[in-house]
This record gives structure tokens, C-alpha cells and sequence, in this order.
């Protein structure tokens, strides 16, 4: 069985769609279509449908999806196997950030990695939280950062910190909010995190259903564009406590007393590919990068 047409199975079947397969395995549509109808003939089963939302798995594929994916992993382990025999860890690391990477050390990782193996390139994905868990499960990240912890414990966690949050609002509305009770803050305007960042439930327990709600008027995909927003007067939201310092000091924003909130900070990985050397060797800079003690295990428990 050619491990090509493995690699192209698993890729569709998570892209659903064989142009976005294609951009992500760097070769054509016609190649696509013909590792799959190869591996069909082959497997004497029909992987997917073709409808016109996308390619869309069978039972057959389904079934066939997991095992896929456990063979791939065990080529990739061979191969890194072999590779540390020799004493060397090659390959790409594509590693999700969901923060900036200051906040996260990753000048301090990747010097460590560096010095430890040189052949080995990081690739750093900036994302946000909920997508860096995804792509980890799915197999197009080979670990990442995130605030939470996953709700499957198909990922293994090393907690790094507990992020400290706070209620930021623009520095002019002080007069409105630092007496305000929650019905008053209500009705001001909040910059609201997406779906896919941690913060949203955060932000959601502040105001429980049946009491007063928020004034949405800001969506925003990432930190950096909340910050932005509540310091030049758009609204309310949670940041992170070292971020307030800029603005602190410029005088742009002010942050409400008496509310601090935390969410750990996480490394994680496929709890599939523990015992890859590639994911060892991640996993002790990261340690030794956040200065971890050696024999506390990772946590593979979800909450």
C-alpha cells in the first residue's frame, strides 16, 4: 500500500474539499483524484462521496479513517526511530501559538531545540486557542500552545501558567465604570472574543442568562485587536493582566478592580505520538523551557 495515497485519504477526508487537500499536500487536483481512486481499487472500497458541498466519507471511510491515520503515525515513528538511533531528530515541527510569542518563550524554545537538534525546523502557526486544539487532533499541528484544556483526552497537556484576565475598559470611561454595578456595565459596549478563543466563556459567566446582557458590539479573532479596540474607546473586555501595562501607562485604559480571572496555560500534543522522538524532544525543551520538573507527568484528563 503506497503511503502516498494514505497521506492523500486522511487529507481529504479533513479538508472535505480536494482543492483545499491539494494547497495543503503541495500537489495538483488530478494527482488527488488519482491517489484516491488507486487506494479504492485497491482497498476494493468507496472512501467517499462526491456531492456539492465537498468530499464527504462513506461508512467504509469512516471506518477506514482512524486506522489510516494510526498507520501514517507509524511510519512517521519508524522514521523518527531510526533517525534517533543516528542521534538526530529531523524533520518539521509545526507548532500552533495561540498568543504572542514573548508571552509564550518561544525565542528561550527554540534556541534549546536548536542546540539539541539543529536538523530539526519549527514551523509557528499563529491561531486561536480552540483551532490549535483542533488542527493537534487532526494531525496538521505536531503540538501547539492554548489557553483551557481540551474537552477530549486525545491530547496530552503540560500546564505552564495560569493566565491572569482583567475587565479593561478605555481610560475616559472612568467616571462610568469603576462605581458601575453589572446591569450599568451591561449596557455599555463589549468587544467580544469568537467562538473558537477560551475567553468567550469567561466573558459569557460575567453576564448569566436571565440577567442583564451585554452591549456586543465587536467581534474580534485575536488579542491584539481587543487591545487595540479598548484602548482607542470601542469598548469593554478581558485582557490579559501583563498586556494592560502599555496602556496602563499611556493612560489609554484602566482596568476595574476587584475582577481577576485565570486560565492555565497549556502546551499539548496527540497523546497517540507520545513516544515519537520528534514529540520527546518538543516536549523536554518545553520543560525545560518552563523550567518543569522532569518527572511530573503530563496530563491527559479533561475537564
Amino acid at each position: 500500500m503506497d503511503f502516498h495515497h494514505l497521506r492523500t485519504f486522511v487529507a481529504v477526508a479533513e479538508e472535505g474539499n480536494l482543492t483545499r487537500a491539494s494547497e495543503r499536500l503541495f500537489t495538483s487536483q488530478p494527482a488527488i483524484s488519482a491517489h484516491i481512486k488507486a487506494l479504492e481499487e485497491e482497498l476494493g472500497v468507496t472512501l467517499f462521496e462526491r456531492t456539492p458541498r465537498g468530499m464527504v466519507l462513506t461508512r467504509g471511510g469512516e471506518r477506514l479513517l482512524a486506522q489510516a491515520r494510526d498507520a501514517l503515525d507509524a511510519l512517521g515513528r519508524v522514521s523518527q526511530t531510526a533517525r534517533s538511533i543516528q542521534g538526530k531528530v529531523l524533520g518539521t515541527a509545526r507548532i500552533g501559538l495561540n498568543t504572542d510569542s514573548r508571552y509564550l518563550r518561544v525565542p528561550e524554545l527554540h534556541g534549546g531545540l536548536a542546540g539539541e537538534h539543529p536538523d530539526l525546523v519549527l514551523e509557528l502557526i499563529q491561531n486561536i486557542s480552540g483551532c490549535i486544539v483542533e488542527d493537534i487532533r487532526g494531525g496538521r499541528l505536531e503540538a501547539g500552545f492554548f489557553f483551557g484544556l481540551p474537552a477530549a483526552g486525545d491530547i496530552t497537556t503540560l500546564k505552564l501558567r495560569e493566565a491572569r484576565l482583567r475587565i479593561a475598559a478605555p481610560a475616559a470611561w472612568r467616571d462610568r465604570v469603576l462605581d458601575a454595578d453589572w446591569e450599568a456595565l451591561a449596557t455599555l459596549p463589549w468587544i467580544f472574543p469568537t467562538e473558537q478563543c477560551p475567553y468567550i466563556d469567561l466573558m459569557r459567566s460575567l453576564f448569566p442568562a436571565g440577567g442583564p446582557q451585554p452591549c456586543k458590539v465587536v467581534v474580534a479573532s485575536g488579542e491584539s485587536a481587543m487591545n487595540t479596540l479598548v484602548r482607542s474607546g470601542a469598548g469593554l473586555t478581558l485582557i490579559r493582566e501583563d498586556e494592560a501595562d502599555e496602556g496602563l501607562a499611556d493612560g489609554s485604559l484602566l482596568l476595574l478592580e476587584g475582577h481577576v480571572y485565570t486560565l492555565p496555560l497549556c502546551f499539548g500534543y496527540p497523546a497517540r505520538r507520545a513516544g515519537d522522538p520528534l514529540t520527546r524532544a518538543l516536549v523536554d525543551a518545553v520543560r525545560t523551557t518552563w523550567n518543569l520538573e522532569a518527572d511530573v507527568p503530563a496530563a491527559t484528563d479533561a475537564v
